[in-house]
């Protein structure tokens, strides 16, 4: 099967495309009817990584979405209801000193304060500190995450190079191959991410930071990776890449897309998550957690991709 020949063999009782908005409303009350367990405290956390990625990524998710034609939804009042809760019930500054991985949050965290008229668990010079003063360059994490660090500080208003940004599109492997079949998996996330920050999720015109000709290759590595994630089923790469495709101003009619949105939507499953991949591949499951929780770690991260996928956050752009 070539990588554009997409049938959804995973389709059983296929919903129509037109059912979009629907796909968000069902993401968005399973998330709020798991929003527990994206407490940073969560006991069934097994350390504070796990925690604080979980609940990093919610802020992110509620970053984004209240600053799109989403933001008054009443799903997403809820959920960003809960999360100023725990923002405020968590000692930021005392869990720095012993989990710095946590610095990767903080601008999202900020950002989304400000978003909801409320004052950040840290101040900017305070960040700014931690930015320019070692605590972030501490971290261990792959070279994208510097790029997310970046942009999530520059969003909370401390002063980031935007060219560093740039960077991390340059460094990609899609620049040095051009060939998106010869990406691993964990190279196609890596370009995600670049165009997310690059583009702002689309609030951004793609050639703002990048050249015509690198907008033109991400464009149709778009195209083939959206078609090589769609012939592997996995779910969570194929939201990723739905939000670059919207942010690259590309055709929302293109049968790659198309095939893309139904595949996601036929497979969401009855309570409203979306598991990683279409074709369930067996999950390391743990014995000292509740069912719940192991459904909530296999389907949390793609369902809130997909809420980002399917709420036109480039309707933002200015």
């Amino acid at each position: 099967m070539g990588v554009l020949s997409c049938e959804l063999e995973t389709a059983t009782a296929v919903r129509p495309l037109s059912d979009w908005d629907g796909f968000f409303v069902r993401c968005a009350g399973w998330m709020n009817d798991h929003a527990d367990l994206f407490d940073l405290v969560n006991l069934e956390h097994e350390d504070w990584k796990s925690g604080a990625k979980a609940f990093g990524e919610l802020v992110f998710l509620l970053m984004l979405l209240l600053r799109s034609e989403r933001a008054n939804d009443p799903q997403v009042r809820k959920l960003a209801r809960f999360a100023s809760e725990r923002i405020d019930a968590f000692d930021w500054e005392a869990a720095l000193s012993y989990y710095p991985n946590l610095v990767l949050i903080l601008g999202y965290v900020a950002r989304f304060c400000a978003l909801i008229g409320k004052q950040p668990p840290l101040s900017t010079a305070m960040m700014t500190e931690l930015l320019t003063g070692g605590c972030a360059g501490s971290v261990d994490y792959k070279p994208f995450r510097r790029a997310d660090l970046l942009y999530g500080f520059g969003l909370a208003g401390v002063p980031v190079d935007r060219e560093q940004l740039a960077a991390t599109l340059r460094g990609t492997a899609l620049l040095e191959s051009g060939e998106a079949a010869l990406f691993s998996f964990s190279e196609m996330y890596a370009i995600t991410h670049a165009v997310f920050y690059l583009t702002d999720f689309g609030c951004v015109r793609p050639q703002t930071y990048a050249t015509d000709d690198d907008v033109a290759r991400v464009r149709t590595a778009m195209v083939r990776g959206l078609g090589i994630a769609c012939r592997e089923h996995h779910l969570d790469l194929i939201g990723e890449y739905l939000v670059c495709w919207s942010a690259l101003e590309m055709p929302q009619d293109h049968p790659v897309r198309a095939s893309a949105v139904a595949m996601l939507i036929s497979n969401q499953l009855p309570d409203g998550a979306v598991p990683a991949f279409a074709k369930r591949r067996p999950h390391d499951k743990r014995s000292d957690v509740s069912a719940r929780f192991r459904h909530w770690l296999d389907c949390y991260h793609t369902t809130l991709v997909c809420m980002l996928a399917a709420s036109r956050l480039g309707d933002a752009r200015g």
